[in-house]
């Protein structure tokens, strides 16, 4: 983890998280309602789904602590994850990969000739992936 928490400092310096994180703001203020439009709550989010995209899971998981922590503050039924979490989750969960690192490390570990191959499509799933669950989501959220 201090590795993949090390390659996130790398990335964070050399701008590419800015470059992300300026691209999702938006994008993470019309889809969080509540908790997570939080500037804290917002800023552990974006980092925690830039590693995630970045393929660096690893890096990923202290941001989404953080991220729930911070929403837990603003969260008035403490005993209840709020819809924001809720959601948080579920992009976390089927989070839109650019880099898959596992599944390219598996495919190399096992011979394969062209173990990157499959990065186009990732992409396409994960982001279905990503799409449905915001969708179901959303609607599920008008009925808990």
């Amino acid at each position: 983890m201090c590795f993949w928490c090390g390659v996130m400092k790398i990335a964070e310096r050399s701008g590419m998280t800015e470059m992300l994180a300026k691209l999702l703001r938006p994008i993470l203020k019309v889809i969080f309602k509540k908790e997570g439009r939080d500037k804290e709550s917002l800023g552990s989010i974006v980092m925690n789904i830039t590693a995630n995209m970045m393929g660096i899971s690893n890096a990923a998981t202290p941001f989404g602590i953080k991220a729930m922590e911070n929403m837990q503050k603003l969260n008035p039924n403490k005993d209840t994850a709020s819809n924001d979490m809720a959601l948080f989750l579920v992009i976390n969960a089927a989070c839109i990969q650019f880099i898959p690192t596992t599944v390219i490390s598996i495919r190399a570990a096992t011979g394969s000739q062209n173990p990157a191959e499959i990065i186009i499509t990732a992409i396409i799933t994960t982001a279905s992936a990503a799409i449905v669950g915001i969708i179901s989501c959303k609607i599920l959220q008008k009925y808990f």
